[in-house]
């Protein structure tokens, strides 16, 4: 039987019914208007657990019981956008740090938990070191320029542009392969001329892409082959 402490409630006031949802990781969650209890909550979740175990099994992840592609450590990441492959060692030790030779990747850290958060950090600074030199190489081919650049880990948008000419890129571009990399670098810079999705802005970005049709279409489908351990958390 379902326990109260393994389902997430979120109560909003404009909220009029109590509704279930189950993510892809396999998450229980409730969405309740804010006088509701948690004993009326609790009851709703029982009284639906039928249908809570057919929504979990449709739903969860199967990414979560591939060895590299789950929410544990990885005995190998694939960056495609740079074309390597890094075999990953974990060792224990007190201090918590991160190495990198050649196609091998060591994690240290006293504890599990500990040597994932530093594959994260070393995944942050990766991106950080590599999408802003591919970013300003193409923004050299395109004869455009913008202003800064930031390389944060967001939940569902690969880039930005903002009207002030920052461009904001995902981190996990980088297991992305270089061709739809360099499309969605084509399609943010194209953005420092054409703020929206207009004709015009399509036509800039075909200048430079002649199949960007096919690669926007293929950089919507990646999101479901990125490694979980990567992801920021959603709900």
């Amino acid at each position: 039987m379902i326990q109260v402490q393994e389902y997430q409630v979120t109560r909003y006031a404009r909220a009029k019914h109590l509704r279930l949802r189950v993510n892809s990781l396999g998450k229980i969650l409730v969405t309740a208007p804010k006088h509701v209890s948690d004993s009326i909550v609790s009851e709703f979740v029982h009284d639906n657990l039928e249908w809570i175990a057919s929504a979990i099994s449709a739903q969860k992840d199967v990414r979560l019981s591939h060895p590299d592609l789950g929410l544990q450590m990885p005995t190998q990441v694939n960056l495609r956008s740079i074309d390597t492959c890094f075999q990953v060692s974990e060792i224990n030790n007190k201090k918590n740090y991160y190495s990198e030779q050649a196609n091998f990747l060591y994690i240290y850290g006293e504890n599990s938990e500990i040597r994932l958060a530093g594959l994260r950090q070393w995944l942050k600074d990766k991106a950080r070191l590599v999408l802003p030199e591919y970013l300003a190489q193409q923004a050299q081919e395109m004869g455009l320029s913008y202003n800064k650049i930031s390389v944060k880990n967001q939940k569902t948008r690969w880039g930005s542009c903002s009207s002030n000419k920052n461009i904001n890129l995902n981190q996990n571009l980088l297991f992305v392969n270089r061709e739809l990399l360099d499309y969605l670098l084509i399609h943010e810079l194209t953005h420092l001329d054409h703020p929206n999705h207009s004709a015009h802005f399509w036509r800039a970005v075909a200048m430079h892409d002649a199949d960007y049709r096919t690669h926007d279409k293929q950089l919507n489908k990646v999101v479901k082959t990125l490694p979980l351990w990567a992801l920021p958390f959603q709900n």
